[in-house]
């Protein structure tokens, strides 16, 4: 269960990464806040209150799960604002 949305984690590091070439390290660290910090940790300690042992094993890919989705939306915000930043530029 814990390695469900493995194929998908390059995702996020893919993000990181991005935030971290284009000179944007706050967003970096906030997509690996999140993760680890942000989701992980309370998941970890409510899940396992409700659903037992399978929460504790859920916490892991669910916040996967809402980092990729974070990562996802806030690449395509930065890429969409360069994208329109250049057309201004180029009078496009």
């Amino acid at each position: 269960m814990t390695m469900c949305l493995f194929p998908l984690y390059g995702i996020h590091h893919l993000a990181v990464a991005y935030f971290t070439a284009v000179g944007k390290p706050k967003q970096a660290v906030s997509l690996n806040l999140l993760k680890q910090v942000i989701l992980l940790i309370p998941l970890v300690l409510i899940l396992p209150r409700t659903f037992g042992v399978l929460g504790l094993f859920a916490a892991i890919p669910l916040a996967d799960a809402v980092s990729i989705g974070f990562a996802l939306v806030m690449m395509k915000r930065d890429l969409d604002s360069m994208n329109h930043a250049d057309n201004k530029v180029f009078g496009v």
